[in-house]
């Protein structure tokens, strides 16, 4: 592969948050790096799956199946054990379908105080998949990252349940980090790695 002709690989998001995220941790010449986005014909995907993986496979195989491209496909999601594993797949639409970031914040905090919470345990999970049939290529690979919740949200970064999140080992939540300092550490990073170490792997054997 040249570098004059990066390979076209399909980000299967339209979450501009998501999307800026996973494009400063993906630097690579040799890929471009398309979006849902660019694409004038739209896709619906019904987010069916019990977990996280599920939901990444089914959104990487519609994704393919509609344009025909390699697809990187991620589901990702917030889980409080305290809360019995909520909100984890409905994170994005846990308030309801189309709630904000904040109405979603505002369920969870609700829900611990509900219980005399003002912190417990957490971790933010990431599945994300590569899936290229057409080179008998489907990867798996997943992130997680240990802390706790808050009831009260601090910093103004990110975006999702950010403000009340602080990971294991650090004072701040990931809304008081900034950019570069959140994305050294997160679910999606070690997602990322640990999907393009596997995706180095494949194609290097496949050409053996």
């Amino acid at each position: 592969m040249s570098i004059s002709n990066p390979k076209k690989i399909i980000l299967a998001s339209k979450n501009e948050h998501k999307i800026a995220e996973i494009k400063s941790i993906i630097r690579d010449e040799k890929i471009s790096l398309l979006t849902l986005n660019e694409f004038q014909e739209g896709i619906t995907i019904e987010e069916t799956g019990k977990d996280f993986l599920e939901n990444a496979i089914i959104k990487a195989r519609a994704v393919y199946e509609k344009f025909n491209l390699p697809t990187i496909s991620d589901d990702s999601g917030l889980v409080v054990p305290a809360l019995n594993g909520e909100p984890g797949v409905y994170s994005a639409r846990y308030a309801h379908a189309s709630a904000s970031d904040w109405e979603n914040n505002l369920k969870l905090i609700n829900k611990m105080k509900k219980l005399s919470l003002k912190e417990t345990e957490a971790h933010f999970e990431t599945a994300m998949v590569f899936y290229a049939p057409q080179k008998s290529l489907v990867l798996k690979a997943n992130g997680i990252i240990k802390g706790k919740v808050l009831t009260t949200p601090r910093g103004e970064n990110g975006f999702g349940y950010d403000p009340i999140f602080i990971p294991q080992n650090h004072h701040l939540t990931f809304a008081q980090m900034s950019e570069r300092e959140k994305n050294e550490i997160s679910h999606r990073r070690a997602a990322i790695n640990d999907l393009m170490k596997k995706l180095n792997f494949s194609l290097l054997v496949s050409q053996n």
